[in-house]
């Protein structure tokens, strides 16, 4: 397994323990948080900082995505999302 996975995983794992597993968000909310983390990523490339902050900013903002897509799929398939372009 390459060591992204692996990282991956580890911090998807910390987030559950932080957030819980299987939780919920508005689209909205999701989405803050994905350009928050996104917005790290971006300041670390403009300064330049610590390329490691960098590959862990990167780990982060895939960890949240993963965690928002599986949120997506729990409530379509509950039929969360019938009315979803009306929202």
């Amino acid at each position: 397994m390459r060591q992204s996975i692996k990282d991956l995983y580890d911090e998807m794992s910390y987030q559950n323990e932080v957030w819980g597993e299987n939780r919920t968000q508005q689209l909205e909310l999701w989405l803050t948080i994905l350009t928050e983390e996104i917005g790290e990523i971006a300041k670390e490339i403009l300064e330049k900082n610590d390329v490691q902050n960098l590959y862990h900013e990167c780990i982060q903002v895939a960890a949240v995505a993963i965690h928002m897509a599986e949120d997506i799929e729990r409530r379509s398939k509950a039929g969360g999302f019938n009315d979803f372009k009306n929202q």
